[in-house]
């Protein structure tokens, strides 16, 4: 009986218990903090670093699907674009725009955290040049040469000015745009220079070779006159080709008749025919070369007028010229001497050298001729 009267009472204790306790709410998360890594953030204009938010609630708890607004207070210096959810954080990319500092703003649910960015310039680590070099790059062509700055992440610069130069510009030069022209025979190193870094291209020219020796003599070869033979080089397709850095071996067939300088200047020796010869990178000119005398056109007798006392002598000379009003020289001559003569052999006398020896008073001419070409002179014989 004592028993059944305990159980009663201790569930009736338990009864008034349980009214008198008051219910614990439900936890309700809600977004506290906002964790923006890095904290500061370095990135060269043109270049992107990214960002990663993690949202906590006020158990510093990790709050997923959250939804950030990313924000720059200056896009002329730094853009930021927001990238998807993942893993309870959102990332965010910020590319830099120009030299200059920027807050991204992370927001979420009218909390907000703010990091700095500072853009710089950015720096070149490396200058590339290529060209599609053929197997022979000849005098006359042109190579358009193309440049790479990198920074050291190896990602391509484009906001930087290049600047061209050859080693050897008589060899080939260069365009401010990177277009090479090719001048004479050598090597050269092209260089390309951007934000202080510099890439190098090695750059070979060759002559176009030479097809054909085409020799023209300009003015006919006469004895005791030099005469210079022109030789016109031509490529394969007939186009003209420049002499320079090339060697010339000229020959004479006969040097008896005439003989040739290494330079190509002819110089008659006496009458007849000769062939020459110039060879140039094993091509081979030839031509066939009269000499001929030179054809005297006028010959002018010195003193042109003088007084001889009788008894006195005096030497004249005589020069003979072609029509191009060239002296001619012994050698052009060619042993065709002056024929001198007076016009009155009483008055004065003159020897075949020119030499007039006054005879008597009087008026007279004294004369040089060499076949139809003549000259003369006035002499008065006095006392």
């Amino acid at each position: 009986m004592k028993r059944i009267l305990f159980t009663a009472v201790a569930a009736l204790s338990l009864m008034a218990c349980q009214d008198n306790v008051t219910a614990v709410p439900a936890f309700e998360p809600k977004v506290t903090t906002i964790v923006v890594t890095p904290t500061a953030s370095q990135v060269e204009a043109g270049r992107t670093v990214t960002l990663t938010a993690v949202v906590k609630d006020q158990r510093d708890s990790v709050m997923t699907g959250k939804s950030v607004t990313w924000a720059s207070n200056n896009t002329s210096v730094a853009t930021v674009t927001a990238n998807v959810i993942t893993a309870g954080a959102t990332t965010a990319t910020v590319t830099g725009v120009t030299k200059g500092t920027a807050s991204i703003v992370a927001s979420v649910e009218g909390k907000v955290t703010t990091v700095p960015v500072f853009v710089v310039d950015p720096t070149v680590a490396t200058v590339s040049v290529t060209a599609t070099v053929p197997p022979t790059f000849f005098v006359g062509q042109t190579l358009q040469a193309t440049s790479v700055a990198r920074d050291s992440g190896n990602n391509a610069l484009t906001s930087f000015t290049t600047t061209w130069t050859s080693s050897t510009p008589t060899v080939a030069s260069v365009s401010a745009t990177g277009l090479i022209t090719a001048l004479s025979a050598g090597t050269t190193t092209i260089t390309a220079t951007t934000g202080g870094k510099t890439g190098t291209l090695n750059v070979t020219v060759s002559l176009v070779p030479v097809a054909r020796v085409l020799l023209t003599l300009p003015k006919p070869a006469h004895v005791g006159r030099p005469a210079t033979l022109v030789a016109e080089l031509r490529n394969s397709s007939g186009t003209a080709l420049t002499a320079a850095q090339r060697t010339f071996g000229w020959h004479s067939s006969d040097e008896s008749i005439a003989t040739i300088s290494s330079t190509g200047v002819l110089t008659g020796l006496t009458y007849g025919t000769t062939i020459v010869t110039c060879v140039v990178e094993n091509r081979v000119g030839t031509l066939v070369v009269n000499v001929t005398e030179v054809g005297i056109d006028y010959i002018v007798v010195s003193p042109d007028s003088s007084d001889l006392k009788v008894g006195a002598t005096r030497q004249y000379t005589a020069t003979a010229f072609d029509a191009d009003s060239v002296p001619l020289s012994v050698a052009a001559l060619n042993g065709r001497p002056f024929e001198w003569t007076t016009t009155n052999s009483a008055t004065a006398r003159v020897s075949n050298i020119g030499l007039l020896l006054g005879i008597a008073p009087g008026t007279t001419f004294v004369s040089a001729s060499i076949g139809t070409v003549s000259d003369n002179a006035k002499v008065v014989i006095v006392p």
